[in-house]
């Protein structure tokens, strides 16, 4: 009897300890989902790994000066699930149009709703 207790308070314990970083992702709580912008970009690196797959982009804002930000978009394998999207749909130095919804933080950061390659195609982002 003493026994079924102690694993059953591990257990327990267990679980408490674990569950809330089961809960820790963010979402697009991070971003403005109300603020939908468009660029013509040049990509800059594209990284197709867990948890996010990454594209980091530069462009050129309204004064004329290069910026450089990153784009969040959905996991690999939800990625490739809506769309064609593998770890060479775009490359460094390929010119593309990116939609996505800014950081509420102001950092060149966002969520990437789709983007268009030169060629028309368009992928979901999320």
């Amino acid at each position: 009897m003493r026994n079924k207790l102690t694993i059953s308070l591990a257990a327990v314990t267990a679980l408490l300890v674990i569950s809330p970083a089961m809960f820790g992702h963010h979402g697009v709580s991070d971003y403005d989902m109300e603020k939908l912008v468009s660029w013509h970009v040049t990509v800059a690196d594209f990284v197709f790994v867990n948890p996010h797959a990454l594209l980091t982009f530069t462009w050129k804002n309204d004064q004329g000066k290069i910026e450089e930000w990153q784009g969040e978009l959905q996991s690999p394998s939800m990625l490739s699930r809506r769309g064609h999207w593998t770890k060479e749909t775009v490359k460094a130095r390929d010119q593309i149009t990116v939609f996505g919804c800014p950081a509420r933080n102001g950092s060149k950061t966002m969520f990437l709703r789709k983007i268009v390659l030169a060629n028309g195609e368009e992928f979901p982002g999320g």
